[in-house]
């Protein structure tokens, strides 16, 4: 296993550790304006699911934990390569 692969798993589980953390959606949807909530019903699921609302909120998190906490220069190559793009 390469550096950047156990690097990527790495990264992934502080993404996922930091999505679970009420500080940091908090600070997260305050320095953004984004917000991780839940459809309340089918109808709400469904335009967000047509939108790309959850897809755009969850990529924004990613670059934000990202770039605040772990280090974009830290982050997986191919995570840097695709930002960079």
């Amino acid at each position: 296993m390469t550096d950047d692969e156990l690097n990527s798993i790495a990264w992934r589980d502080f993404v996922l550790w930091s999505s679970k953390q009420p500080d940091a959606l908090k600070e997260f949807q305050e320095e953004t304006g984004f917000s991780f909530l839940l459809p309340k019903n089918g109808l709400e699921a469904a335009i967000d699911a047509a939108t790309g609302a959850q897809i755009e909120t969850a990529e924004a998190f990613v670059k934000w934990v990202t770039e605040n906490f772990w280090g974009l220069e830290y982050a997986p190559r191919a995570y840097r390569e695709k930002i960079n793009a």
